[in-house]
Parts: C-alpha cells; structure tokens; sequence
C-alpha cells in the first residue's frame, strides 16, 4: 500500500481561519468610535453562526440526535467568547491573548490523553514549546503596557481551557459522522442565543452607523462564517489538539494588521517572538501524522 500524503490542505484551511480570526482587532479598531467589544462579539455569534447553518441547512436535521454535544459545545463557546474579552478589559489584548492561545494547545493535549489517544510524536513537543516560546516574545517583547491583573489572567486560563473544549466537541461530533458546518453553525447560533441578554447592559449605538454594520457583517460573514467553514473541513482530518496548535498563527497576523494598518510598535524582540512561532507552525505540519483513514 502507498502511503497516504501529509494532510496539506487541512492544515492550510487551518491557517486560513486563524489568519482570519487575525483580522478580528483590526476590524474593530477600524469600526465607529463608540464600538462594544462585547457587543459586537455577541452579534458575531448570532449571525456568523446563522450564516453558517444557512449554508448547511440540509444537514441540520442529522444534528438532532446530538443535541447534548452542541450544547456542551455552545457553552464552551460562550464561555470562551465572554472570559476572554473580560480578561482583554483587565489584562489588556496582549497578555490576554497570549495566555488564551497558549494555554489552548495544552488543555487539547491533556483531553486527547484523557480519551486514551496516542501521544504526539517529540517533534509536537518541541513544536509546543517553540511557538508558546514565540508567543511570550512576541507579547512581552512588545513596548504595549501589560497589565498583570490576577482575575484577567484567571479567565484567559479559562477561556484558553473553553476554545480547547469546543474544539474537541466539534471533532467528537464529527467523528460521528455528522457535517462539520451544522456542528459549528448550530454551536455558535446557541452560544449567541444564550449570551444575547447581555446586550441589555451593553451600548448599541454604533450599530446605527454604516461603518458600525460594515464591521460586524465583515466579523460575522468573513472572521466566523467563512473561518469556520474552513476550520471545520480540517477537523474532519486533523486531530483536535494540532488544529488548536496551528491557530497560534492568528496574533503573528493581528500583529502585523497592527503595525500596517494602524501603525502601531513592533520592535525586533516581537519579530524574533513571531518567527519562532512561524518555526513552531512548520515543526506542527511536519509532526501532524499522515492520514490513514478519512472520515466521512
């Protein structure tokens, strides 16, 4: 038997949705003065996830037999979407961020042992600790103040633990052989559903703007519908912990958005920081086994 090729394309439909998750912070700070973070996030849930179960309508009533798992999986989202901006307002984006997405790789690998999988291969290893290396470069390297608030690092470590967990409930219901873009969809158009209340205590005012609704329809369509039907794709091919790996890629992009289009730092300790990371990525496609069956 000839041996199945490297799973290159899902590893590219992976870097694909992390670049566009890269270009959520850019969209907003280029939005209207008076823009609500949290706002925003909620209205990104519930229409990125509509687009989404739009485009899978067919699909959607497979899911009814797997309602426990998007529940489970929507509530990981809301947790992750509410945490992480709440530890962004304490901590600021950077040290938020990095905490997110580095302890994100970790909590995967700790549930990929819980279900019994086999261990990575070294290389993963060593790709984990250069790309988290690269981030705490990247982050601290910058001349952005951090602020070190003890609640803000808590949710982060949370909302980290939260985006591991829906991805992993995404793969389990995959592997289940239902579609990949129903899972999503129906996931985040809850996870908005269940956070829209909120919207009570927060500043709407924005959206009255042409700008303010050019930017949430470019989060919602482009950073959350058209992200996740990629990311869902290389789910069906690749195991939950080296997807959530290569999504590290997402602050290289907002980190170069930053310094390109809203001229922002980016002094030679966060390039150093970035390029470890880009080592890391290379080191997780080469790690990431070959393919020896394809889900349906």
């Amino acid at each position: 038997m000839l041996p199945t090729p490297k799973p290159t394309r899902p590893i590219a439909l992976v870097l694909l949705a992390s670049a566009l998750f890269g270009t959520t912070g850019t969209a907003l700070a280029k939005g209207p003065a008076n823009i609500d973070a949290i706002s925003a996030g909620i209205f990104r849930l519930i229409i990125g996830g509509c687009g989404l179960t739009l485009i899978s309508w067919k699909h959607l009533p497979t899911l009814k037999d797997h309602s426990r798992g998007l529940l489970f999986g929507a509530i990981a989202i809301a947790t992750y979407q509410l945490l992480f901006f709440y530890s962004v307002s304490l901590t600021g984006v950077a040290l938020a961020a990095l905490i997110t997405i580095g302890v994100s790789p970790l909590f995967s690998r700790l549930l990929s042992h819980l279900k019994r999988q086999p261990a990575p291969s070294p290389m993963w290893y060593a790709a984990a600790a250069c790309t988290l290396s690269g981030l705490v470069v990247l982050v601290l390297g910058s001349e952005n103040s951090v602020s070190y608030d003890l609640g803000g690092i808590v949710c982060a470590v949370i909302a980290g633990c939260a985006y591991a967990v829906y991805t992993e409930s995404a793969s389990v219901l995959i592997e289940r052989k239902a579609d990949p873009t129903a899972i999503l969809g129906a996931m985040f158009f809850i996870a908005g559903l269940a956070t829209a209340p909120l919207l009570i205590w927060h500043r709407l005012a924005w959206l009255n703007t042409s700008r303010g609704i050019l930017i949430i329809l470019y989060l919602s369509i482009i950073t959350l519908t058209c992200a996740y039907i990629a990311f869902g794709k290389a789910l069906v091919s690749l195991k939950p912990m080296t997807v959530v790996m290569l999504t590290t890629l997402e602050p290289i992009v907002a980190s170069v958005l930053a310094v390109f289009m809203l001229n922002e730092d980016f002094p030679l300790a966060s390039w150093v920081g970035a390029g470890l990371v880009l080592i890391g990525l290379l080191m997780v496609g080469f790690s990431s086994p070959r393919q020896t069956t394809v889900r349906p």
